[in-house]
Formats: C-alpha cells, structure tokens, sequence
C-alpha cells in the first residue's frame, strides 16, 4: 500500500541536527517519506519555516503551509495582558492556562478546513499535543481518515517530575501549575480516545499508557545514525568527559548544574587532568560562570560533534527530570563511548547498569563511577562496545523508519477495513512489533 499524500502538522521544523524534538520530528518526516508526499504545516512563529525543505533533503515535501501562530490561547493572554490594572492582570494570568489552548482561531479553523478538505489525505499524522489540538480545533474536516499522534514523551509526567524538584510552598502560582498538570493529563487520556493510535518512545511510556486505554499504542523509538564500526578515542593524555544537551531545556540545566556544583569538584580531586567538554545551545549563567575553570569547557552549540566524541572517554547524562529517552545517551552509545547516567536519564532504554553503562543516582556515586572510569580503559571499552551494539541493533535511523513507515501503511490498510481498528490485533503481524 502506498500513500498518496499525507498531512503532517507539526510546531518545530524538523531539524536532524537540531534539538530532540525536532530531530524526532525529522525522523519521522523522513520515514512517512517512504509511503507518500507530505504537505508540511508549521506555525508562523517557527524562525524560517521553509528551511524545512534544505534540512531534509530525502523528504518528499509536496508543499509547506505556514498557519498563523495566533491561537485562542494567545488572544486570551493578549486579553488578559491588557487589564488595566495589575491586580487583574495578575488573577487574570493566575486562572489562564494559555498553553492548552492550541485551538485554531474560528475564521482561521473555517480557512484551513475548507483547503484540508480537498486536499486527498490518506493521512493525517500530528507530532505532539499542540498539533493534535490545532487539528481538532478545525473540525471534522476528514472524518473518515486514520490520524496519528505522536506524544513523544508522557508531557504530564515529566511536568510532574519538574515541579517534584522545585521548592512547594503553599502558594496561587503553585496551585496554577498543579492545575496545568492536571489539564495536560486529561487532554493526554482525550487523545488516546479520539485518535487512531499515538505514539511514544519507549515501552516504558507504554506500559503507562496501557493502563488508562485499549487505544492503539505504539513504540516509535528515537533513533540515531550508527557507524559501520566504533571508532577508538584519539590518544588524547587525561580524561575527557563530555556533556551534550540543549541547555535552554530545564531538565538538562538543573542536572548539569547539580553535577557541577557536587559532583565534578570531586572528580577534579582525584584526577586532576580531567576535563569537561559541555556541548548545548543557550547555556544559562549558572552554566556558563564556569567555562574556563576547574577543566570545563563550555561550548555552545557546535554544527559537528564527531571530534569531540572522539576526545571523549565518557559521557555523562545527569539528569533528575524529564520523560521520554534520552537522543544523548543513544547518541554516546552510538559512538561506543562509555557512559555515565542517573536512573532517570536512561529510562526507557533497555539497558543493563553495568553491562551497557554506569547509573548513578547521587553526586558522590556519579562521581565514583566516573573516577573508576577514568582509571579502567577496559572497563570503559566494554561499556562503550556494548552500547555500541544495543544501539545497533534497536536504534539505528534507518531500521527504525522502515519499521515506521510499514507500521503506517499496516494501520492505513485496516482502518480501510473497519474503523474500529483498535479490535484489530497489531501483534498479528509479526515483523511490526506492535504493543496494546
């Protein structure tokens, strides 16, 4: 079965250099590539949204349509903005939830209606919540067509997870953001309702969602490029451990500075030549302050990270919230680099802790395994090897998108056949590793 064209709604511009949403936005972009040309939706607020087509070169992009980035939730903010006095701007904001209103304005669900519904779609596809809900803001302009929605990660767990780590006084603005939770929890469990099938990155994220629905679920994993062959560390004197992450991402932020702050001084006190390499666009000052001091090296956003996973011995993902997999940790073991985590950094991996890479859950044992580390090339050697072929063998960027696209093309063909095709049974087809 081949697609004719397939709508594909998304809030980044798909970037496979850039941040993790957008590179998981490419990958699949790219997979749905496979089975149909794509009309690509993008808000106007997206920088340059027609870079799309020179950032992926192998997707059949037919056209790329920009909506205006105004929706019911910036007009409510807008309105609450200009109260005139500031007590009722501050309860006005205290009661708006503006990031939950995706919704398309109502002349512009009317516009994009009436050009969607001669367009031929054989698929709607949306990546993350926004998306889902811009879409149903426009009615039931194909009824009949499968849709598919990619949550990603579990966006209400890893909010909770944020606010878990903050300080919780009893105040409005915390009540405020419990209620966003909540909202976003709810807006989760809808989806699963009045979609086709949605997506997540790891069975983790399965397993949780198959408790709230008989919704068809499926695992999408994030994917990287694998080298034919690990390549060797150049031979480089000391010890070199590299940090990437976007850094303008709370949960990359609030681990790296934890691990600075407790556990690096550590590191430096039993090997003195170690040094740190922090690769991520936008560092805050907390970050930033120490570039230069104490072996780090604070980059920025670099275009190539190839020489510096060759410099590194270890890599490092300390991280204390967020959902989802981690593309940096798949990314290390790509590059048969030994690695450093916490619990919470490699969820949804299916790693073995020792075998695969090193956990670590407190700045005192994080830097413990790193300080073994920098002493055992063999021990780092092995971790980095089987990495290396887990990575191989679960998440190279090719594999995982023709495992996708014939997934698409397999639930395509049964909502053809009935439109319950959450009767259907995903696991009848045996080279798709479908999970309900």
């Amino acid at each position: 079965m081949s697609l004719s064209r397939i709508l594909f709604v998304s809030t980044v511009t798909p970037d496979p250099n850039g941040r993790g949403i957008d590179r998981r936005t490419a990958q699949h972009l790219e997979a749905l590539s496979r089975i149909g040309v794509i009309d690509l939706v993008l808000p106007a607020s997206e920088p340059d949204p027609h870079r799309a087509r020179v950032l992926n070169p192998a997707a059949r992009l037919n056209r790329i349509i920009v909506r205006p980035s105004v929706t019911v939730g910036t007009i409510r903010l807008q309105r609450c903005q200009a109260r005139r006095t500031r007590l009722g701007r501050r309860l006005g904001t205290l009661t708006l939830l503006p990031d939950l209103e995706h919704r398309a304005r109502s002349s512009d669900a009317r516009r994009f209606a009436e050009q969607f519904s001669g367009g031929g779609y054989a698929l709607v596809f949306a990546f993350r919540l926004p998306s889902a809900t811009w879409i149903e803001s426009l009615g039931p302009f194909a009824p009949s067509l499968p849709r598919i929605v990619d949550f990603d990660d579990i966006e209400s767990l890893a909010y909770a997870r944020r606010l878990n780590l903050a300080p919780s006084p009893m105040s409005p603005w915390r009540w405020r953001e419990r209620a966003f939770c909540h909202r976003l929890a709810r807006l989760e469990r809808a989806m699963l309702k009045r979609w086709t099938a949605v997506l997540v990155c790891s069975r983790v994220d399965l397993a949780r969602l198959g408790t709230r629905t008989r919704a068809v679920v499926h695992v999408v994993p994030n994917a990287v490029t694998v080298l034919p062959l690990p390549l060797p560390p150049s031979p480089r004197d000391g010890f070199e451990v590299l940090f990437v992450g976007t850094l303008d991402y709370e949960p990359n932020a609030v681990g790296l500075i934890w691990f600075l702050k407790d556990g690096w001084p550590r590191v430096r006190a039993a090997c003195p030549r170690a040094r740190l390499n922090v690769v991520g666009r936008n560092p805050p000052s907390a970050i930033s302050a120490h570039d230069g001091r104490d072996g780090i090296v604070v980059h920025g956003r670099v275009d190539d990270l190839t020489p510096l996973y060759l410099d590194a011995h270890v890599a490092i993902a300390p991280l204390l919230s967020g959902g989802g997999t981690r593309i940096k940790i798949l990314e290390a073991l790509a590059h048969a680099r030994a690695t450093v985590s916490t619990t919470l950094g490699c969820e949804g991996i299916p790693v073995a802790f020792g075998h695969h890479l090193r956990v670590a859950d407190t700045p005192a044992d994080f830097a413990g395994a790193l300080i073994d580390l920098a002493r055992d090339p063999h021990q780092r050697n092995a971790l980095g090897m089987n990495g290396f072929i887990l990575v191989k063998e679960q998440y190279e960027r090719a594999t995982v998108q023709a495992n996708f696209a014939a997934w698409v093309e397999w639930l395509c063909s049964s909502h053809l056949r009935t439109d319950d095709v959450s009767a259907q049974d995903p696991s009848a087809e045996p080279s798709l590793s479908t999970e309900r």
